[in-house]
């Protein structure tokens, strides 16, 4: 029934799709104050609040285009017909980097394991997202 549908009822609990659409704090005591680093406004995390932070992006990858990226939509259709199996997100970086989050292992790794895709005369790379990302420097890190 439409009703139910739009009500939400009625449908299966996605825990890991629930968490991507939230942006509750845990605890008000996990709020950060904010200071400046070199004259700019930030936030400093320890290791372990980091590493906490970035285990809900522990199926996440980065893909670098040689060139122009092409349309959001157009990317999330092609990735969408290569058969995964669970959620996919995908979001820009910058201006030649996308972030590509998936819900499961299996998707993860057939996403790193091939290295490079080309779609339409797009070409990219597929590297493993870390919280030390930097968009000048591609990660030494490859699946084995």
């Amino acid at each position: 029934m439409y009703s139910t549908a739009v009500l939400g009822r009625n449908r299966e609990h996605d825990p890991v799709r629930e968490a991507k659409k939230s942006f509750q704090v845990d605890s008000l005591n996990e709020v950060k104050i904010a200071s400046t680093y070199k004259g700019q406004p930030s936030i400093t995390y320890s290791d372990e609040e980091t590493m906490h932070l970035a285990d809900r992006l522990r199926f996440a990858l980065v893909v670098k285009f040689s060139h122009e990226p092409p349309n959001l939509n157009f990317l999330r259709q092609r990735i969408n017909k290569l058969g995964l199996r669970g959620f996919v997100t995908i979001g820009p970086l910058n201006f030649k980097h996308v972030l590509i989050m998936v819900s499961n292992e299996d998707d993860f790794s057939g996403l790193w394991l091939r290295g490079e895709l080309s779609f339409d005369g797009f070409p990219m790379r597929i590297f493993r997202w870390t919280p030390d990302f930097d968009p000048q420097i591609e990660s030494p890190i490859a699946p084995v």
